[in-house]
């Protein structure tokens, strides 16, 4: 199942990082596009404090469903 297509015209800027920095972490990661269209999710892993993780959030459009 594809959930989302990327291409050239995609925008990056509509995609959200977040990171454990919100509880306290010093993770870190990025979220681009390639010259190709591909997407590139990318960071770095800190285990400190416990803690230790980076993701990437999309709000799709909601469609209604009759």
């Amino acid at each position: 199942m594809i959930l989302f297509y990327f291409n050239s015209q995609s925008e990056p800027d509509t995609w959200i990082v977040v990171d454990d920095v919100t509880m306290g972490g010093r993770s870190t990661g990025s979220f681009s596009l390639t010259p190709e269209g591909h997407s590139l999710f990318k960071g770095r892993i800190l285990l400190v404090n416990n803690r230790g993780f980076s993701s990437v959030q999309h709000r799709f459009a909601s469609k209604q469903v009759r």
